[in-house]
C-alpha cells in the first residue's frame, strides 16, 4: 500500500471528525482573541485549511484544537505562555528552530508537545525572579534556556519532553471524541509490540494508526456498534498495538482486565533512557550548574513516578534533573515532581 493510500484515509477520518465537532464561529472568535498564537501558529482562516494535502502531516494540529476544544481557558493560557516567551533574550534564534514548514511546532501534534513544554519551563524561572534567556546557536550547542538571578548566580537548563506512545495516544484520543464523546482509547500491557515507532516516526505512526480508525469507524459500523453498547457496555471497536479502541453506551457495564504493567519494573526503563538520551545533550558537559528538566505524561510513567522515587546517581555530566508530569494546560509549580540532585561533596 503506498503511503498516498493511507494519508487519504487518515484525512477522511479527520474530516469526518471536524464535520462533527468544529465550529468555524467558535475558531473564529479564538483566532481573534489570540493574534500571537494566530500569528505564530500560522494558523488558517477557516476550516477547510485545518486539513494538509501535503507533506508530513496530515492536518494542522493548533487548529484542529482551536475548531473543536470546548472552553476557551486553555487558548488564553497559551497566548499569555507565548507572550512571555515573545519578548526574551534569543527568541529569535530558538524561535527558527521551531518554525520550519517541514517541521513546524503548531503542525504536527508531536513537535506541539515538545513547544509547549520549553514556554512552561521558561515561564516557571521568569515567575521566580530570573532574567530568563534563549541561548540557542546554529553553530554551538547550548542547552534551551539559560536563567541568570540578581546575586550573580546563573543556571543552564534542557527541556525534554519525554514521550514513546503517550503524544500518539493524545491524538488518538481527541479525534475519537470529536467522532464521537463515547468513544475513547484504552493501553494494553505486556504485549508484543515496538512502541518505539510512535516515538521515532511519529507522522509515519500517526497516519498509519488514523488509516486504520478509519476502516472501523465509518458511519455505518458506528451504528452497529452503538446498539451493541446498548446491551453491554464498553464494544471494542479495534486493536491499534498497545491501544484498544471502546465505544461506551447505555448497556450492562461489563469489566474489562486490567493490563497495565508493573510501575516497579516500568521506572528503571523510563529513568534510564531519558539519562541515555539527554546526559551529553546540547553541551551539557560544558555548561555548569545545569538542570535538565523533564516532561514525562502517560499513564504508565505517571504511575510509576507515583510509587517509586529513587535514583542512586546521576552522570557527571548532569548536576540536577527533574521529573515532572505537568499536562498541557498545568504549570511546573503545581505538577507532580521529583528532584533529582547530585550529592554534594
Amino acid at each position: 500500500m503506498s503511503n498516498s493510500v493511507p494519508s487519504a484515509e487518515a484525512r477522511s477520518l479527520v474530516r469526518q471528525a471536524l464535520e462533527n465537532a468544529a465550529d468555524q464561529r467558535r475558531f473564529e472568535s479564538r483566532r481573534n482573541a489570540c493574534p500571537l498564537l494566530t500569528k505564530l501558529g500560522c494558523l488558517p482562516s477557516c476550516l477547510d485549511g485545518i486539513l494538509i494535502d501535503s507533506g508530513p502531516s496530515v492536518f494542522h494540529s493548533l487548529a484542529f484544537r482551536m475548531a473543536t476544544y470546548n472552553g476557551e481557558s486553555l487558548f488564553r493560557r497559551w497566548e499569555q505562555l507565548l507572550s512571555q516567551a515573545y519578548e526574551a533574550e534569543g527568541w529569535e534564534c530558538e524561535y527558527s528552530n521551531w518554525n520550519s514548514e517541514q517541521d513546524h511546532w503548531a503542525k504536527k501534534w508531536n513537535k506541539f508537545n515538545q513547544f509547549l513544554w520549553m514556554l512552561q519551563c521558561y515561564e516557571y524561572f521568569a515567575d521566580k525572579g530570573g532574567n530568563v534567556s534563549f541561548p540557542y546557536s546554529k553553530t554551538k550547542a547550548k542547552p534551551d534556556i539559560h536563567v541568570k538571578y540578581g546575586d550573580g548566580s546563573e543556571l543552564y537548563v534542557e527541556c525534554y519532553h519525554y514521550t514513546k506512545w503517550w503524544g500518539t495516544e493524545q491524538l488518538v484520543e481527541g479525534l475519537l471524541s470529536a467522532l464521537d464523546q463515547n468513544l475513547h482509547i484504552e493501553r494494553m500491557h505486556n504485549l508484543t509490540y515496538d512502541n518505539n515507532r510512535f516515538a521515532d516516526n511519529p507522522d509515519e505512526a500517526v497516519i498509519e494508526v488514523l488509516a486504520k480508525l478509519r476502516g472501523h469507524l465509518n458511519p455505518d459500523r458506528l451504528a452497529d456498534l452503538r446498539e451493541q453498547a446498548r446491551i453491554e457496555t464498553p464494544v471494542e471497536v479495534c486493536e491499534l498495538g498497545e491501544f484498544v479502541v471502546l465505544l461506551d453506551g447505555s448497556g450492562t457495564y461489563s469489566a474489562r482486565p486490567n493490563r497495565h504493567g508493573d510501575p516497579n519494573d516500568s521506572w528503571p526503563v523510563f529513568r534510564d533512557e531519558i539519562l541515555r538520551s539527554k546526559f551529553e545533550s546540547n553541551g551539557l558537559p560544558n555548561h555548569k550548574p545545569n538542570l535538565l528538566l523533564v516532561n514525562c505524561l502517560g499513564t504508565d510513567f505517571q504511575t510509576s513516578l507515583n510509587e517509586n522515587s529513587e535514583v542512586s546517581s546521576l552522570p557527571s555530566s548532569l548536576d540536577e534533573v527533574w521529573f515532572c508530569t505537568c499536562g498541557i494546560d498545568d504549570k511546573i509549580e503545581t505538577s507532580r515532581r521529583l528532584r533529582v540532585h547530585k550529592p554534594s561533596c
